[in-house]
């Protein structure tokens, strides 16, 4: 780049850090893929009537990941979890990286990607220190039933 620029005075660079912008999602679109079984399928009377919220962030997709050398097999096998939950080839599923690398970009690409194909699913995501307080609290009060 140095050297670049030293033979270029007018080449200008610029870098922004962040997430590329989604592309429009068209409403309404045809859908030929046929309804596949998996994990996340469910006709549960009790949970359709309680909202469920995801903590998703809904800005997090594959579309706008960006892909690396350092992540592509993880981006691939997310892309596989999102379209067949469960499908033994790829779970379980561990993240482990540095700092920036697109873990928490793609968990949530996964859980918005599951949520399209299947708006009812229950997709949750949660921090562990967060995971770990409900289910010491669960497990004092004797209440692991409801925490599952």
């Amino acid at each position: 780049i140095c050297q670049t620029l030293a033979q270029n005075p007018e080449l200008r660079i610029s870098l922004k850090e962040g997430v590329k912008p989604a592309p429009k999602v068209v409403e309404n679109a045809p859908s030929g893929t046929p309804k596949t079984e998996s994990a996340v399928d469910f006709q549960a009377e009790s949970s359709a009537s309680v909202k469920f919220e995801s903590h998703l962030n809904t800005k997090h997709l594959f579309d706008n990941f960006v892909e690396g050398k350092s992540n592509q097999l993880a981006r691939a096998v997310g892309q596989k979890l999102a379209q067949a939950p469960g499908e033994p080839s790829a779970n379980p599923f561990f993240l482990y990286g540095g700092t920036g690398l697109g873990k928490t970009h793609l968990l949530h690409a996964i859980g918005n990607g599951i949520l399209a194909d299947k708006p009812n699913a229950r997709v949750l995501y949660i921090h562990a220190n967060n995971f770990m307080q409900h289910m010491v609290k669960a497990v004092r009060d004797n209440k692991m039933d409801q925490f599952k």
